[in-house]
């Protein structure tokens, strides 16, 4: 290692928050450039990425069309706050085709910075909605206990790792995954049931919304069976109840559709999109919100500095051109198929696979952590150094999502190194 490498990798330990004293890695890992679905560390060395960069990076890494895109707009105006009257053209485009590709007949957009905060936003919005209707006491929130809905406050609520605040309420509900319900039962059936009693039991004059994923990704990356989310709206839609459909992860491609929400042919109330809106070449959320709750939001003037910045717009409109122009939804899908055929075949020979799930290009391997031989190293780093791939995940459970433009070759080589690794860290 070269000495301007070496103090690289100090000043990493030295200045980075790791995630308290403990968490830092012994070496840290530092890549500097990428190509496609293939990323370099500082070292030089090649890694096939299955990760895309916690699933957002859609069209790949390494676009010139993008930087130029980028550098164009930042010639001309780097950034003008969207809040109150101040727009730019990008930011009123890109609102309008988001509009336009979403589930909804009619919205309007607001833009944030990540998925938390729109998620924080969109928790928001569905109170004031209510309480600008006149009914002030329906500020409950109902959510899926596992879920992840971003790192501030109101995520942190909807997810049960804190407390709400005084006044308001949160409820967990089971996730439809089979197993959770009890022997011989429905899974759908069992989670109705307990939506239909905690509404009985709270009064649906309490309950603002219900916030969720069409397909499940922070919790293992899985689809939920094709009825539940249809019955699921439709009793909140007989309750008066709002839906928020959380796809932060599944929106512009990765589920295998524009929307997660066309998947099971439902219409929510409010949508929260980030990660894939701009594959990482910019910094950016939106909710989308349908006009009936859109027009009941009067005197919400929340926002934010950064909110609609020109570049990151300019960025996810074309990135939309991009996933449109070279057909990758159609590729998610194709590629999605191959990478659970692939990995079905593997998991037949390998004892430690419990179950493979997911749908489109977010897909996931559980395992049987108690089959583990070999704990020198956590399971993702393993992979990475033994096979060259880049994937997220642990002992129990091991996340795959490369870009939308994954060739069926990588696709064959995730398997092979993944499917590798496994051999050598289980028994």
């Amino acid at each position: 290692m070269t000495s301007e490498l070496a103090g690289l990798a100090s000043d990493d330990l030295r200045y980075f928050e790791h995630g308290g004293p403990g968490s830092a890695p012994t070496e840290p890992f530092i890549l500097e450039r990428g190509v496609g679905c293939t990323v370099w560390d500082i070292h030089g060395r090649a890694y096939l990425d299955a990760h895309a960069s916690a699933w957002l990076c859609q069209i790949g890494h390494g676009r010139v069309e993008m930087a130029e895109v980028a550098a164009t707009q930042m010639a001309r105006l780097e950034h003008f706050t969207t809040h109150e009257e101040y727009r730019n053209p990008h930011a009123v485009e890109l609102a309008r085709r988001l509009v336009e590709l979403s589930p909804l007949e009619s919205g309007k957009v607001r833009f944030s910075t990540s998925g938390s905060e729109a998620d924080d936003d969109a928790l928001q919005v569905v109170r004031r909605y209510q309480a600008n209707r006149g009914l002030p006491r329906k500020t409950t929130i109902l959510a899926l206990r596992g879920a992840y809905h971003g790192h501030t406050y109101g995520g942190l609520e909807l997810a049960g790792r804190i407390r709400p605040v005084p006044g308001r309420k949160t409820i967990g509900l089971t996730m439809p995954l089979e197993g959770s319900q009890p022997v011989g039962a429905s899974i759908t059936d069992y989670c109705l049931a307990e939506l239909e009693r905690v509404i009985a039991e709270e009064g649906a004059e309490t309950i603002a919304a219900m916030f969720g994923e069409p397909v499940f990704g922070p919790a293992g990356m899985f689809a939920p069976p094709a009825d539940y989310w249809p019955r699921v709206l439709e009793v909140l839609r007989m309750n008066d109840i709002l839906f928020v459909a959380d796809e932060v992860v599944t929106a512009f491609g990765r589920s295998g559709a524009w929307f997660g929400c066309e998947l099971w042919g439902i219409t929510p109330d409010v949508i929260v999109v980030a990660k894939g809106i701009a594959s990482g070449y910019g910094v950016l959320s939106a909710v989308i919100i349908s006009d009936a709750i859109a027009d009941g939001l009067a005197g919400y003037h929340h926002g934010g500095s950064y909110a609609g910045n020109p570049v990151a717009c300019a960025l996810a409109v074309r990135n939309l051109e991009i996933i449109e122009r070279e057909s990758l939804i159609a590729a998610a899908r194709e590629r999605g198929a191959q990478l659970r055929r692939e990995l079905d075949v593997a998991a037949l020979l390998q004892p430690a696979v419990l179950a493979v799930r997911g749908i489109g290009l977010m897909v996931s391997v559980w395992l049987d952590s108690t089959r583990v031989r070999d704990r020198t190293l956590p399971l993702d780093r393993a992979i990475r150094e033994t096979a060259g791939v880049i994937v997220m995940g642990n002992h129990s459970r091991i996340v795959i999502t490369p870009p939308l433009t994954v060739t069926a070759e990588e696709v064959t080589r995730i398997v092979d190194g993944l499917f590798a690794t496994l051999a050598e860290v289980f028994e």
